[in-house]
């Protein structure tokens, strides 16, 4: 009896993704991330997903100390096959190019029709790569679920609809929640 061979996957690497979006077989307006080496597309953004995410970003500026951490509202490599754009990400002031995992205080997904995906598949690759501490915003339930890295795993103290989120690394950062959905 033969061996049976299997077709090989070829994943692609970051520069492949950007090479696709360059040549327009990937167009500005399409929303996709890269993950685990294949092209998905991304939930679309919502009037109320904006709402929170413009309330959002006036609270972390506000607060902004460009001595300690910039707000970041763009993508964030994962890995050498990965990159997704989150909402918004705290991360290093000193940082030139394209964040990583090492350069992040804190990566933010708001979720108005990906909740689910943002609480599994997202939270699964964002401990993997050790992003220190994530949180997701649920749009529908006016609620936060903030997770935070401890020895290479996510602990979440749950969801919380009132009251106050804070940043582990910035403690003076916090977000009163009912300034974010209004």
């Amino acid at each position: 009896m033969s061996a049976i061979v299997k077709p090989g996957i070829r994943k692609l690497t970051v520069e492949d993704y950007y090479l696709l979006a360059r040549q327009g077989s990937i167009t500005p307006d399409e929303r996709t991330e890269l993950v685990d080496g294949q092209i998905v597309t991304m939930f679309p953004i919502g009037f109320s997903h904006s709402t929170v995410q413009t309330n959002l970003l006036r609270e972390l500026y506000r607060q902004e100390d460009t001595s300690q951490f910039k707000v970041w509202p763009g993508g964030l490599r994962l890995s050498d096959t990965g990159e997704r754009y989150p909402d918004i990400s705290l991360i290093l002031p000193s940082v030139t190019n394209q964040p990583t995992a090492n350069d992040l205080f804190l990566l933010i997904e708001i979720a108005d029709s990906s909740l689910a995906y943002d609480l599994t598949e997202k939270k699964k690759e964002y401990e993997a790569a050790g992003v220190k501490e994530y949180w997701v915003i649920d749009v529908r339930g006016k609620a936060a679920f903030a997770f935070r890295l401890e020895n290479g795993r996510y602990s979440s103290s749950g969801a919380k609809n009132i009251g106050t989120l804070t940043v582990q690394a910035f403690p003076q950062v916090k977000i009163e929640l009912t300034k974010i959905f209004g």
